[in-house]
């Protein structure tokens, strides 16, 4: 089972933030895991919620703030939110990163994201995999480019492990069942589960036989894997 840096290693440093992907990076994480939104002036930033009060010291919703707005914000630990493009400068390809897709419009310049990478800078479509719980959005990335891996999340159920063609099912752990995961596999998806932070989760994870866990704590899952 690989590990998974939920929005970093969170649980060591402020979500969504470079020093919180530079500790997964530490931590020997096998992929990194992050959110975006669309900011008013057109950036990709990192940013899980609608708006910026639950982790930073700013208020107002992202698509009302400018870049230069949000990076004037403290995210915490003096981290600022960084934008896609930081981000995926700071994993340098030493490990895929999984781009969820939080806000409406974002499958667009994501996939364009992408694709600059790709053309520019020796990058492959095997360094980035896109979810959503939007579906409508993975379609847009299913559209704009079929090639580019995408990951179906899943909250409740019922889980249609067909839906989009995705490459990977990404389910909440708590939904998940031996039945779900074999069903997904034998249809050629890898499973990803989320989150796993307590040990008895983790342990949980593996023995469904999942391909990969969610986790805050990079460091908890090594224990067990």
């Amino acid at each position: 089972m690989q590990i998974i840096g939920h929005r970093g290693a969170s649980g060591h440093a402020p979500e969504n933030t470079l020093a919180s992907f530079q500790k997964a990076l530490d931590f020997k994480v096998d992929m990194v895991e992050l959110d975006v939104r669309l900011c008013k002036t057109g950036e990709l930033v990192l940013m899980h919620d609608k708006d910026v009060e639950r982790t930073t010291n700013g208020h107002g919703e992202v698509s009302d703030l400018t870049l230069a707005e949000l990076k004037k914000l403290d995210s915490g630990e003096g981290q600022k939110i960084p934008t896609l493009i930081e981000v995926i400068d700071l994993v340098n390809r030493q490990v895929p990163i999984i781009i969820e897709l939080k806000g409406e419009g974002t499958a667009r310049p994501a996939v364009q994201t992408i694709h600059r990478y790709v053309k520019e800078s020796g990058y492959s479509n095997s360094d980035f995999i896109v979810s959503s719980f939007r579906h409508n959005e993975l379609a847009t990335v299913r559209r704009l480019d079929p090639n580019i891996n995408v990951a179906t999340l899943w909250w409740n159920l019922p889980i249609d492990v067909n839906k989009l063609d995705p490459m990977i099912i990404d389910a909440r752990l708590s939904i998940l069942t031996s039945e779900i995961v074999k069903e997904a596999q034998a249809a050629g998806r890898r499973v990803h589960a989320f989150v796993g932070n307590e040990m008895s989760e983790i342990k949980e994870a593996k023995s469904l036989g999942v391909d990969a866990i969610h986790t805050d704590y990079p460091d908890r899952a090594q224990k067990i894997l």
